[in-house]
This record gives structure tokens, C-alpha cells and sequence, in this order.
């Protein structure tokens, strides 16, 4: 009877003050006030659980310089997706060795009258380092890092409404590239000549893309639009201080949550896929 209450206790409400605990307990003092905001803007807005393991902190080399970025377990796209109320099943496998293997993804929605599929390749998804080699982790487990990406981009894709802004999983990112984000919405900035040091445009397109969380798309394309009418340098950098006072703020409050688009019925199938992952 006690575990079955225990079970039924609501989950803690994740505040900034659950990540400045994190932070301080696994003595990651070190990282900048800026991003603190950022782990926290995604730690608060999503209800991600440092201290459960859905979000940590991983460390990102860009240009020789380390930079702190939030990172997810794939683990969480599944639990958020089975949280929807949407998944009807999924299942994953790879096929091919080497340079040719692929890893598939297939989903069923209760809302959708086919299945989703994503494949993401070996040589697309592959970290190497700089002798051009795979790195250790992919040298020796490259299907199972080869699923965790096709898992994690794939949940993305099928469920963008729902799963839209969490960070990425670790098998996904390079350690001496920026942080990327699959947005359709990502600010794009025009191109301007750099001759010389980094200019206002690449510094803002940079920004926005680590702290995409902070806004909603609506505010982006907005950002954007206020380049293309008036494509300086000096504009540049008065939306980059503007997109830095929002993230300091705690960022956008999340759009309202839209009724979901049907594309058919599915009748009484019950979900008769939903093995266990099996890596």
C-alpha cells in the first residue's frame, strides 16, 4: 500500500532553484550566469528533473573555447511522447554494417492513420575526431549510438508540438561544434562579410540558436523580420542586447497548446507494439 502511494505523490515542480541546487551538489560552480538562465529556461519551461537524470550538463568545445550546454538521455523523449496520450507503439532496429548502417525508427499515433518512419545513416550521424576516426564511444557501440539519434530526432519530428525545444541527446552533439537546433523557425540572419572579428550578425544568429528554448517561434520569426527590414550591423546588435534581456528574464511564457491535426482514424487497433528498447 505505501509504494502504491508513493506512486500516486505528483511529481516535484521543477524551479530555478531546483538547477542552482543541481549545480551546486555536482559542482558545476563554473558555469556563466548566462548559462545558469539557459539551464534553467529549459529545466522550468519543459519540467525536466536534473536530479532525475532528464537534463545535465555537458561540455561543448566551440572555436577552443568550453562552453556549457544542456543535453537530454533519449530516455525523455519517450516518456514525454507516452505523456501525450498520443503513442499507439514504436519500434526501432538497424540494418546494414560498417559505413552502411542505418538505423530506422517507426511510430504509431492514435491520431494518425499511418505510421511514422525516420532513418538517420551512419555516415551522416557518425562523431569523429580530428584523425578523422569514429570517436570511442561510436567505435565501439555504433548502433546503439546510431538508434539513440534516430530515436531522439525522430520523437522530434512525429511529435513537434510536444517535444518541440527539448535540448538534444548527447549521441547527436560534436564536441567541438556549436550546439545546433532542428527548428524550422530558427532566426536566419542575412549574410553579411566578416573581415575580421565576429560580427553582430553571427554573435545574434548564435545566441538565438543556444537559447532557442527562451522563445516561442512566433518571437523568432519576429526577430528575424526586424533584420530583413533593416539588414545592419547596428540593428544586429540592438536585437542581440534585446534577445539577452529576454533570456535574463526567464524567457517567453509557452504558446497555448493547439488541437492536434488528425489524419484519419485508426479504429480500435490497440497498441500492439511497444517493446521495451533493446540496445
Amino acid at each position: 500500500m505505501e509504494e502504491i502511494l508513493k506512486s500516486r505523490v505528483p511529481p516535484e515542480t521543477v524551479t530555478r532553484k531546483t538547477v542552482e541546487d543541481y549545480l551546486k551538489t555536482q559542482g558545476l560552480d563554473q558555469l556563466t550566469p548566462e548559462e545558469v538562465t539557459r539551464l534553467a529556461t529549459f529545466a522550468t519551461r519543459l519540467q525536466l528533473n536534473p536530479f532525475l537524470r532528464e537534463l545535465h550538463v555537458l561540455t561543448n568545445t566551440v572555436n577552443g573555447e568550453r562552453r556549457h550546454v544542456a543535453v537530454v538521455g533519449y530516455e525523455v523523449y519517450l516518456k514525454k511522447a507516452e505523456k501525450t496520450g498520443k503513442l499507439d507503439g514504436w519500434k526501432s532496429w538497424t540494418v546494414g554494417e560498417g559505413e552502411d548502417l542505418k538505423a530506422v525508427l517507426e511510430i504509431y499515433r492514435h491520431d494518425w492513420g499511418h505510421p511514422f518512419v525516420h532513418e538517420v545513416h551512419f555516415g551522416e550521424a557518425v562523431q569523429r575526431d580530428p584523425a578523422g576516426e569514429p570517436t570511442s564511444f561510436w567505435m565501439r557501440m555504433p548502433k546503439f549510438q546510431l538508434r539513440k539519434v534516430c530515436i531522439s530526432q525522430g520523437f522530434r519530428l512525429c511529435f513537434p508540438e510536444d517535444l518541440g525545444g527539448i535540448p538534444y541527446e548527447p549521441a547527436e552533439l560534436s564536441l567541438d561544434e556549436p550546439l545546433a537546433r532542428e527548428t524550422a523557425s530558427k532566426p536566419t540572419a542575412p549574410v553579411v562579410p566578416q573581415t575580421g572579428p565576429r560580427n553582430a550578425f553571427a554573435e545574434l544568429n548564435d545566441y538565438l540558436t543556444n537559447n532557442a528554448a527562451a522563445f516561442t517561434p512566433k518571437h523568432l520569426r519576429w526577430i528575424q523580420e526586424q533584420l530583413e527590414r533593416t539588414p545592419t550591423l547596428d540593428k544586429a546588435k540592438a536585437m542581440l542586447g534585446y534577445s539577452r534581456k529576454v533570456v535574463m528574464q526567464g524567457g517567453d511564457p509557452p504558446e497555448p497548446v493547439r488541437s492536434p491535426r488528425t489524419y484519419g482514424s485508426r479504429g480500435s487497433r490497440r497498441p500492439d507494439l511497444v517493446p521495451e528498447p533493446t540496445f
